[in-house]
């Protein structure tokens, strides 16, 4: 063999060798990013057990008057997976919150975050039925654009559950800029509404969630879809309440002294 050739082959077997050991770097910080990932799971605490059964009861027995009292719930193992929208419903303009008065019965932290994951349904349903309210926010419209489960006939749209949720997903992402004024309608509708010598309801994240999806139901929290829409849905109203931050303390601050005033003429 040439020294030529040599020089060659050596250049060659050195670049192998590199590689090699660049592979085994790659998989030693692989294995130690598993390592950490499986270190922080065990460290973080254990879900709470929901016992949806006494938390369904107590929400019933709170809002009685959302019940009837001949009806016996039904236990939903699942969410629903098809929803359907009637379009009779001209969906030209982002729908005003409209929900049950009796919900102003629940302390005000707790009506706005009901009020919010409800007022997100209702956008997005509007924004389904009319993309063009939301052709300001690319990525939204996008999304709706290119949904392969929405369908529709004359009569109503029907769509696929995951990706109403998706959707939705983007709504709470950008509810600031959808619905700038929501602070401002969910004080009037409260001080409007509210019951003034009747003790202030709360909330699980659990409760809130029949009442936003359907009352008339009981979601089996023991499955894991359900716990996880749950945690999903409380995390999702929390962060879309932290767009409104900055004006969050003026906000309650004025809430607050607008009952203040209310009593004082009482």
């Amino acid at each position: 063999m040439s020294e030529q050739n040599a020089a060659f082959e050596i250049r060659v077997i050195e670049a192998s060798l590199s590689l090699l050991n660049d592979n085994e770097q790659i998989h030693l910080n692989q294995k130690q990013s598993l390592k950490s990932r499986i270190a922080k799971i065990k460290q973080t605490p254990k879900a709470k057990k929901i016992n949806f059964i006494t938390e369904y009861q107590d929400l019933r027995n709170k809002f009685s008057p959302l019940f009837s009292k001949d009806e016996i719930p039904e236990i939903l193992f699942r969410p629903h997976q098809i929803g359907i929208i009637n379009p009779i419903k001209n969906y030209k303009t982002f729908p005003a919150l409209q929900i049950n008065p009796l919900l102003c019965n629940l302390k005000y932290a707790d009506f706005e975050k009901t009020a919010l994951a409800l007022y997100a349904d209702d956008i997005t349903t509007s924004c389904i039925a009319n993309p063009k309210q939301i052709k300001n926010i690319p990525d939204l419209y996008k999304l709706i654009n290119n949904a392969q489960s929405i369908q529709k006939n004359k009569f109503y749209y029907t769509y696929d559950m995951s990706e109403f949720k998706q959707i939705k997903t983007e709504i709470f992402k950008n509810f600031r800029q959808i619905v700038p004024n929501f602070q401002s309608q969910c004080q009037s509708f409260y001080l409007q509404n509210q019951k003034k010598n009747e003790a202030k309801i709360s909330l699980t994240p659990y409760q809130r969630y029949c009442l936003v999806n359907n009352p008339k139901y009981i979601f089996d929290a023991r499955k894991p879809d359900i716990r996880h829409d749950v945690e999903m849905t409380d995390l999702q109203i929390n962060q879309a309440l932290q767009l409104f931050r900055n004006k969050q303390k003026n906000f309650r601050e004025n809430l607050i002294s607008q009952l203040d005033k209310e009593q004082k003429h009482k």
